[in-house]
């Protein structure tokens, strides 16, 4: 005898195919899609990065909006029928998909959009918006090209914002940050992280998908601050398009950039080593450069000195360059990695860094000469008056924390 159904379970009832209203769909998912104030241009810097773009540019005009990029010529299936990828009618490679959601973002009630893309040219973008739609600052609800740069650090490609007759450019990571900047690749993911000297800065993390952070993650237990970004191609989103779902590839990103940010503060404090010889050797060249080291050391919580303010109503070491400026670099990252330290709160992927925090060159002699910490903490170091507050906030006794 064949069990009846149960409350768990369906009933069935016959064979046949099933739809879906596709003006219905849209709908839908357009009302889920809309939430992010500066999601909808950004989504076109994916679809450009998927093309293989050198440039995009986007512009917010007095009625509309338009992206421009050059690249690949978008797949002819775009154009004619651009939102299959998200109904699930035919196979659909990424950027199908992403040019779909981007587009999808335009087609409001009334918005003229033209899209133009052909081999040998840019691919334009053009939306018109309908003179009594609801507008905020211009431009209807999900519009803003005030976006932080943050979302962009992943950008591989330069990226124009133009809204009200003013540009901006935001440049491509190592572009912008240079010898500070680390750049690699964490378990089979593209990271960037930077660390940062002002020690009360808040991180700013991204998680990224095609070269657009979708998702900021707290960068929690490290000794100094830092801004960083993982790239993962895997990352899903939710409704608004603008968020990363927390799944098994949000944790995965999540851990590629912790990782990175230690093999980043790994490399800045190598990088503290070379600079601090070269600083010492100016000092020792130069006396008079103690003025610069300990003006740009005195701003730290266990020195007291002129505060910024003071020294710029006194004119001293406004745009310092040459060997002043490079004293006062070092004696500011100098602190930095001193408070670095003094904290007791350590993400595990930051134990290397903390290890080599006690042999690294954080003080100097009498002689001005660079000394590893552990010997001035073992008292075999002769060191330099300036040094001896830090060395007796370091000696203290504290309770690590958890």
């Amino acid at each position: 005898m064949r069990p009846g159904p149960s409350d768990e379970s369906g009933t069935f009832v016959g064979s046949g195919t099933f739809g879906i209203d596709p003006r219905r769909a849209l709908e839908v998912l357009r009302a889920k899609g809309l939430e992010a104030a500066d999601a909808a241009p950004l989504l076109w810097v994916r679809v450009a990065v998927l093309q293989g773009a050198t440039r995009v540019r986007l512009e917010r005009r007095p009625g509309g909006f338009a992206a421009r990029f050059d690249g690949e010529p978008l797949p002819r299936a775009c154009l004619s029928r651009p939102f299959d990828p998200l109904l699930g009618e035919a196979p659909a490679s990424e950027a199908e998909r992403q040019f779909a959601q981007a587009l999808l973002h335009l087609s409001h009630p009334g918005v003229e959009t033209a899209v133009a893309s052909r081999g040998g040219s840019d691919t334009l973008v053009e939306a018109a918006w309908p003179r009594r739609a609801p507008k905020r600052a211009g431009h209807p609800a999900g519009w803003d090209l005030r976006v932080e740069v943050s979302r962009l650090d992943p950008t591989p490609i330069p990226v124009t914002l133009a809204a009200d007759g003013a540009e901006s450019v935001v440049r491509p990571w190592a572009r912008r940050h240079g010898a500070e900047g680390w750049s690699g690749t964490v378990d089979g993911l593209r990271c960037g992280v930077r660390v940062l000297k002002d020690f009360a800065a808040e991180p700013n993390a991204q998680l990224a998908l095609h070269g657009v952070g979708v998702a900021a993650v707290p960068l929690e237990g490290f000794p100094l601050s830092a801004d960083g970004w993982a790239e993962s191609p895997e990352l899903s989103l939710n409704a608004s398009l603008s968020k990363a779902v927390v799944d098994a590839a949000h944790g995965l990103a999540t851990a590629a950039l912790g990782k990175a940010v230690g093999l980043a503060l790994a490399a800045g404090l190598a990088r503290h080593a070379r600079r601090m010889g070269l600083a010492a050797a100016a000092l020792r060249r130069d006396r008079s450069l103690l003025r610069a080291w300990r003006s740009a050391a005195a701003e730290s919580p266990f020195k007291t000195g002129p505060g910024r303010r003071d020294r710029l109503a006194g004119g001293f070491f406004r745009r310092p360059s040459g060997d002043a400026g490079l004293v006062a670099d070092t004696a500011a990252w100098n602190t930095a990695w001193r408070h670095a330290f003094l904290n007791r709160s350590w993400h595990p992927e930051a134990a290397a860094v903390r290890a080599a925090l006690r042999e690294a060159p954080l003080v100097l002699d009498k002689d001005l000469r660079p000394r590893p910490l552990s010997q001035a903490l073992g008292g075999t170091a002769n060191v330099f008056a300036d040094d001896s507050y830090f060395l007796q906030q370091a000696r203290a006794p504290r309770r690590l924390s958890p």
